[in-house]
Order: C-alpha cells, then sequence, then structure tokens
C-alpha cells in the first residue's frame, strides 16, 4: 500500500486503513504490506535503505494500492506518460469491476482496462 508515510499511524486517515487491507491476505492468494513511500514500493534499494528488506513486497510488487483516487490517478498517469507504462484503469470493492479511463487514453488502454475487469470479474463478488 503506496502512502505518504513509511509507518503506520492510527491517527493519520492515509494509513488508517492498512488493518482493512490487510484483512483481505485472509480472502486471497496475495500478500499486502506497507504503508510504504512510493519509493519503497518500486525500488528494492530504496526499501532496503528504509529498513524494509523482510517485506515479501517492498521494492517488487505486482499491485500498489494507494489511499485514494486522486493519488492514484496521478502516480498512475506520471506513469503511463513519463514511464510508457502498459496499463488498464479498474476500481475493485464495488459488486462489480469499474474500469476507470482517461478521455485522453487511447483504444490500447481502454481495451486493457477492459480485460483487467473480466479476469478479476467472477473473483470480486467474494472480496
Amino acid at each position: 500500500m503506496a502512502s505518504t508515510m513509511d509507518f503506520n499511524t492510527d491517527g493519520i486517515v492515509l494509513t488508517g486503513g492498512l488493518a482493512n487491507s490487510k484483512k483481505l491476505t485472509d480472502r486471497l492468494t496475495s500478500k499486502v504490506d506497507g504503508p510504504f513511500g512510493y519509493d519503497a514500493c518500486i525500488s528494492k534499494e530504496a526499501a532496503e535503505n528504509k529498513n524494509l528488506a523482510d517485506s515479501q513486497v517492498a521494492g517488487d510488487p505486482d499491485l500498489i494500492l494507494f489511499h485514494n483516487l486522486e493519488t492514484a490517478n496521478a502516480v498512475g498517469k506520471a506513469i503511463k506518460f513519463h514511464g510508457g507504462a502498459k496499463s488498464g484503469g479498474l476500481l475493485l470493492g464495488a459488486s462489480v469491476p469499474v474500469t476507470f479511463n482517461s478521455r485522453s487514453d487511447r483504444a490500447e488502454r481502454r481495451i486493457n482496462s477492459l480485460l483487467l475487469a473480466c479476469a478479476t470479474g467472477s473473483s470480486a463478488a467474494h472480496l
């Protein structure tokens, strides 16, 4: 889970939701860990420098959870435009997957969003 802070502080809304996210691991085969700053999420070196080397996901995530839509949107667009990422937008937690696309998205990203929704659709009801 990406956050503005690298530690959980119950009084801060940005990190307080981590406990709920970790409850998902009881129902999923995935591992959820954090909060981590974005650098520790994507860089093994940064994770090690922040004493997070014991984490199974820090520095090598398959998925990054953000604390709100605005942050996810900003980081997603930065990765898409500056990093050339192949991506799709998807909101989980509703009764069905919801795709998120920008008006600037090309057909490839819109199709990727639909593929992600189809891939998660059957399991979303169990979350």
